[in-house]
């Protein structure tokens, strides 16, 4: 369906073994990326000294659902871009593509961001909360 990129485990308990929590950022290149977000509630990411992140969902705006970001506290005076959609390039029509979100923290700290997922009609479908703790270099 159209939030399959967003299903947690069934189990719940698996990421519990993993004291970085979560398995969908991975870090390269000064760059932490994070694929997924929960539908609803929080999640909290610790981004390793001097790292930007960049948020890259799966979703299709073909369906005219979309993505909004706001950014609540910013200790890390970080500089939050608005969402971008990169379509897919596999030409396929009503493909997933990507909605895009990159965060440059200017130091340590946190920025909280809130991602609202908003229907055609203007109803709110989702709404998550991410914070980003930039830990010091």
């Amino acid at each position: 369906g159209l939030f399959a990129a967003i299903m947690l485990p069934a189990t719940g308990s698996a990421s519990a073994s993993q004291p970085s929590g979560d398995s969908a950022a991975k870090s390269s290149g000064g760059v932490t990326v994070i694929r997924s977000i929960p539908s609803s509630g929080n999640l909290n990411v610790s981004v390793p000294g001097g790292n930007s992140v960049k948020f890259s969902i799966e979703s299709n705006i073909t369906t005219g659902y979309a993505y909004t970001v706001k950014t609540g506290k910013n200790t890390a005076a970080a500089r939050v871009s608005k969402v971008s959609y990169v379509a897919p390039n596999n030409g396929l029509m009503g493909a997933p593509g990507h909605s895009v979100v990159t965060v440059k923290p200017s130091n340590s700290g946190i920025t909280k961001l809130t991602f609202t997922l908003t229907s055609p009609s203007g109803e709110v479908a989702e709404r998550s909360t991410v914070t980003l703790e930039f830990m010091n270099d």
